[in-house]
Formats: C-alpha cells, structure tokens, sequence
C-alpha cells in the first residue's frame, strides 16, 4: 500500500533537518578540533574562555554523581566506625575479665604466701590445696581438698591455713583429699596451755567452738592460747589453734582461730616417718617396734 502525497513531504522535511543537523554537527566537531589544534594567542585566549562556560555545566552535571559518591563514602566510614566500636567493647571486655584475674590470682598469692608465714616449718611443707567441696554432715565436718596420692598425700597428715590449724587428712583418692576438721566430733588432738604449758585434748562437739579437756589437775584461763603438744607423732608441736573460752555452763571450750564455715586455701605438711591412724578420726598412735614394745614381746 502506497504512502500519501503528505506522508511523502513529511517524510522529506525530516530527512532534510537530520542532514542539516548531522552537517552542523560535524562543523563544530571539525571547528573544535581546530580551535584545539591551533596554537596561537588568539586562540589560547578562545579557548580558555569555551573552559569557563563549560566548567560550570560539567560541575552541574557531575554534582548528582558526586552526591551518590559522598552517600556511599558516608556509609562505608559508618561500617567502619561501627565495626572498630565493636572491637572496641570486645577488647573493654577482655580487659576487665584480665584484671580480675589478676585481682584474684593477687589474692591467691597473698593467701599462700600468709599460709608460708603462719609459723610453722616451710621444709616440712608437702603441698598447698584448695578446698573444692564442703563434705560436712549434720554429725561430721570435714572439706575435699584439690590433692591426693598422686602429689604423695599421706593419712593422718595435717592441715593448716594462714591462721593456724584446721584438721588432718583421714582419706585419699588420686586427686583429692578428705580433711577432717577439729570441729568434727571424732577430732581428738593433743594441745598444750599457754606459758604454763598444761597439757589437755581437744575434742570437737560440732560446733565452733571444740570442748577442751585438761589433764593431770591443770588450769587455763580465758584468753590463753592454745596449741599443739606434738604428743602421738600427728601434729608438729606449736602450731597455733586458739584461745581459751570458758562457756556459761563454766566449761573450757577453744575459739578456734581458722574459720571452719569459710576455708578457701590450706597447707598439707609432712610427718615422718607417717603414723598410722588407729581409727577415722582418733589419735594417732606411734608404733612400739623396741625390743620391750608387748608386741615383739607377744611375737616372742
């Protein structure tokens, strides 16, 4: 199907503005490059006043992607602050668990290093321990300590802390320990009286503070101290247990000077030779192997 008369002068108009436009166009393209080229004053001068109308429309027209640009540069410094904020509160923390370590091992080493001067013998000290249970019962007192046969714990050995006595061990696993405490009521430890040196037995009751039994017409007052005898080879002599309190019923009784309800870290020291335990709580007993014990005598 043909085109009409006026389709055809129309489509004639159009085809004479495209040439007209694609001419003009290459004639500017042509005149620039020869304004470029041409190395003159004249045409320096032209050319640098083409720069400044042209500049501002180049900035006009970069200023949408400069604006996207500043978002994205915005956003990526706000990851990054965010991100370093984090490692931040990440190394605050670490810090602060840092320093309470140190806080406690601080505490810890001025726990040992009161136990080292409670007084007694540091040559005959075996191990330092930590107490991991309370094994108490309403009629037994006694802790699991952290050491046992493998760091060559023996039965019967006693136990201090930094204030004094505290009990001895009456049974070993591998790793751990049993100590019975001077509050138990199968305690039994022989003690001495003060500057007068009257000899008594200590004798737990359950309580805080342990009955004491003296022997051989002795007296003590309210306020002496008491320690260990060292008689039946268990406990070296004069470590240090309390002082003397006479109850309302008139009973002597020792206020113990470690705290039984609150023991953290304890001392395990040495007998030799080891005695052997006559009984889960009772007094040690050394053996009478001389020629005149009744036992070779027995054997005889």
């Amino acid at each position: 199907m043909g085109r009409s008369p006026d389709q055809l002068s129309e489509q004639a108009n159009v085809d004479a503005v495209r040439r007209i436009l694609i001419g003009t166009l290459i004639l500017v393209l042509i005149a620039i490059f020869l304004i470029w080229r041409i190395e003159s004053e004249r045409m320096e001068r032209v050319r640098a006043e083409l720069t400044d109308m042209l500049i501002p429309l180049i900035q006009f027209s970069n200023a949408p992607a400069r604006f996207f640009q500043d978002i994205y540069v915005n956003a990526r410094n706000y990851i990054s602050v965010v991100q370093r904020n984090e490692e931040l509160e990440n190394e605050v923390r670490q810090l602060r668990a840092n320093r309470e370590r140190v806080i406690y091992l601080e505490g810890v080493n001025a726990e040992l290093m009161r136990q080292l001067r409670s007084g007694i013998n540091s040559e005959t000290l075996t191990a330092s321990a930590r107490v991991v249970a309370d094994a108490s019962s309403p009629y037994r007192h006694s802790v699991i300590v952290n050491v046992g046969e493998s760091s060559g714990i023996r039965d019967g050995w006693p136990v201090v802390d930094e204030n004094g006595l505290v009990g001895r061990i009456t049974g070993i696993a591998d790793s751990t320990a049993r100590v019975l405490l001077l509050s138990d009521p199968h305690s039994r430890v022989p003690v001495k009286i003060g500057l007068s040196g009257y000899r008594g037995i200590l004798s737990g009751d359950n309580t805080i503070t342990p009955t004491l039994e003296l022997l051989v017409d002795g007296y003590a007052n309210a306020g002496d101290r008491v320690t260990t005898s060292g008689h039946g080879g268990v406990f070296p002599p004069d470590i240090n247990i309390g002082t003397v309190l006479i109850d309302s019923d008139r009973q002597h009784r020792v206020r113990l000077a470690s705290d039984m309800r609150n023991l953290d870290f304890v001392s395990i020291y040495r007998v030799d030779p080891p005695e052997p335990v006559v009984s889960a709580g009772g007094l040690v007993i050394p053996e009478e192997n001389g020629p005149d014990s009744p036992r070779n005598e027995a054997a005889e």
